[in-house]
C-alpha cells in the first residue's frame, strides 16, 4: 500500500511540473505577443473602469491579458487578477455584469469565438486594472 501510495505521488508531481512547463510556455508566447502589440507605447496610469461599447476591437492573448484598442491609437491592457489560463485567442470575453462599463473584479466569460453561446463557455476571468498605452511621441 505504501508503494503504491508513493508513486501515485510521483505520478502526481510529474504530471504537475510537465503542466507548469507547458503553462509557462505559452505564458512566455504570450509575454512576447503582448510586448509587439504595445512597442513604442508608454503606459500611463491604470483605471479601474472602462466602457468597452466605445473600444474599435477586443483582442485575447493566450494566457496573458485582453488587449481593448480605443479610439485616439489607444491600447488598453488588462490582465486578469485570477483565472488568467483560461485566455485564448480563439475566445471572444462574454461579461456578466448589468452595467455598461468593465471593471476591475468583475467576472467575465471565455466564450468559443466560433458562435456556441453558453454551451462554448470556457472559464472565466476577473479583471485586473485597465492600463492604457499611447503612441511615444
Amino acid at each position: 500500500m505504501r508503494f503504491w501510495l508513493t508513486g501515485l505521488m510521483a505520478v502526481a508531481v510529474l504530471a504537475g511540473a510537465s503542466s507548469a512547463l507547458a503553462g509557462d510556455e505559452g505564458n512566455e508566447k504570450g509575454e512576447r505577443s503582448l510586448a509587439k502589440m504595445v512597442e513604442g507605447r508608454v503606459a500611463g496610469e491604470p483605471i479601474d473602469c472602462l466602457d468597452p461599447r466605445r473600444s474599435l476591437m477586443i483582442d485575447v492573448i493566450d494566457k496573458t491579458a485582453i488587449i481593448i484598442r480605443m479610439p485616439a491609437g489607444i491600447v488598453y491592457v488588462n490582465r486578469p487578477e485570477m483565472g488568467a489560463a483560461a485566455l485564448d485567442h480563439d475566445s471572444i470575453i462574454n461579461p456578466r455584469t448589468n452595467g455598461v462599463r468593465l471593471c476591475r473584479g468583475d467576472a467575465v466569460a471565455m466564450v468559443d469565438r466560433g458562435g456556441k453561446g453558453s454551451a462554448g463557455s470556457r472559464a472565466s476571468v476577473s479583471l485586473g486594472q485597465f492600463v492604457p498605452y499611447t503612441k511615444d511621441k
